[in-house]
């Protein structure tokens, strides 16, 4: 698999070459517990933060996530860029509740009005 990809479509072939030789989970829930896993081995890291596993299990986690997008039948690409969408709304319509209401930018008024703008 070409490392000049990028590196979601890279994670992908990486997988499916992996899936065809029988090194893949039966299903999305095997694939998930995997995610979870890598998320408590990440967590663990960055409890005696170490800088170098850290960035070890988030790279583990994310190829996780983007296994698991494959697993339940979704485009990584289109699953993240609808994320970037919705974010981007929700935050803009935070901002503009804190413009108007002039509160102050901070991370405790910004939280309420995040949880607000869902």
């Amino acid at each position: 698999v070409s490392v000049n990809l990028p590196a979601v479509t890279r994670s992908l072939k990486l997988q499916k070459r992996a899936a065809k030789e029988g090194f893949d989970w039966k299903n999305a829930n095997g694939t998930l517990k995997k995610v979870k896993e890598e998320l408590n081995e990440l967590s663990n890291e960055m409890k005696i933060n170490n800088k170098r596993k850290i960035k070890e299990e988030l790279g583990d986690l994310l190829f996780s996530c983007i296994n698991l997008s494959r697993k339940l039948g979704l485009d990584t690409e289109t699953v993240i860029r609808d994320s970037n969408r919705k974010f981007e709304k929700r935050f803009k319509k935070m901002e503009k509740t804190m413009n108007k209401k002039k509160l102050k930018w901070n991370l405790n008024n910004l939280e309420k009005e995040w949880q607000k703008s869902k």
